[in-house]
């Protein structure tokens, strides 16, 4: 009985039988979640590394203004992109699946689009954590700890000779 069902564990080959990972979770239309979080990532970088000339990136001081709307473009993009993905009747709104995976695809893209947190960004920074909290990007602890870390981070500049 024993060798029996260490024999149904061998495959025809006899090589032993491998149980299947999991399978990759899938949306509505059969994309997998993680490729789909990875484009948005992708649309979420800075265009400097694709042309400079049209865009300020992560890594240069920017204005209030200029950061909040860096942000605010990776933010709308990727809702564009999504809604344009579910192929929706006109005036037809995504189904409650459809805009769970459309606000994490968003918040995700408005994260990689934040700008480096440096003394010289630090005003620029708080706006757009400011503001990503208004949108629920991030989570009122998830604020109030980035918002710390800016805070520091003035406050060390300001503590230099």
């Amino acid at each position: 009985m024993r060798q029996a069902k260490e024999k149904q564990k061998l495959r025809k080959d006899g090589q032993p039988r491998q149980k299947p990972g999991p399978k990759p979770k899938l949306n509505a239309l059969g994309t997998s979640v993680s490729r789909i979080h990875a484009q948005a990532a992708a649309a979420a970088r800075p265009l400097s590394v694709v042309d400079s000339s049209n865009w300020p990136g992560r890594d240069a001081t920017l204005t209030v203004d200029e950061a909040t709307e860096q942000c605010n473009k990776a933010y709308g993009d990727t809702a564009a992109m999504m809604l344009k993905s579910y192929k929706l009747a006109p005036g037809a709104r995504p189904t409650p699946d459809q805009a769970k995976q459309m606000a994490t695809m968003c918040a995700t893209a408005y994260r990689c689009a934040l700008p480096t947190l440096k003394a010289s960004n630090a005003q620029a920074y708080i706006a757009c954590v400011a503001q990503g909290v208004a949108l629920d990007v991030f989570t009122g602890r998830q604020g109030s700890q980035l918002l710390y870390a800016a805070q520091v981070c003035s406050g060390a500049a300001r503590a230099k000779p």
